[in-house]
């Protein structure tokens, strides 16, 4: 799985949801979908890229994931067969 990034320093991370979402800043609470991560991804692609921060809500609160495994295994499935 090469395509993910490296752990973002915290302080990094919280300056991201600070600034709240916009055009290159996107917030999912969760990621149970590869085809809508996939659309979220592509989007990015397709523009000037951007940061998908999952485990964060609308309203900028850090709601953390379940499952990192499973949330990894949605998302290389997203990148494998939808993009």
């Amino acid at each position: 799985m090469t395509y993910f990034a490296k752990k973002a320093p915290t302080n990094s991370l919280l300056d991201l949801v600070a600034k709240g979402e916009g055009i290159s800043i996107e917030f999912k609470r969760l990621v149970h979908s590869a085809p809508k991560i996939a659309r979220s991804i592509v989007s990015f692609a397709n523009t000037e890229g951007g940061v998908i921060l999952i485990g964060v809500d609308d309203d900028r609160r850090i709601v953390g994931i379940q499952s990192e495994k499973e949330m990894l295994a949605v998302i290389d499935e997203a990148v494998r067969y939808h993009v």
